[in-house]
């Protein structure tokens, strides 16, 4: 008899800021570290099984001194995530406008 080998390939795909919703709440710094608050909604159409977003950030002379990061787990299509990104590097602005997602 014969036998047929099934291959099953994983779809891949890309997210980005396209599939995803973004809107900055506010920030705020205990002195030691940056917080900058916003919710995400997936409208990927796909639930994601991770998503990361990541704001640059930047100290009082404008130069780049980190990210300020938050990730999750498990984000359902349509579903909104309210988040908290941390940025350990204390820095004192940042350009939302300039955020970036990963996320699978």
């Amino acid at each position: 008899y014969m036998t047929r080998d099934v291959v099953v390939e994983e779809e891949d795909y890309k997210i980005d800021k396209k599939d995803v919703r973004v809107d900055l709440r506010g920030s705020y710094s205990n002195g030691f570290s940056l917080y900058i608050n916003g919710r995400l909604t997936n409208t990927s159409g796909r639930d994601l099984t991770y998503v990361q977003i990541l704001i640059p950030t930047y100290n009082e002379e404008g130069h780049r001194v980190g990210s300020a990061i938050a990730t999750i787990n498990n984000l359902s299509d349509g579903e909104s995530w309210e988040f908290e990104a941390v940025d350990l590097s204390n820095g004192a602005n940042f350009d939302f406008s300039k955020y970036n997602i990963d996320a699978f």
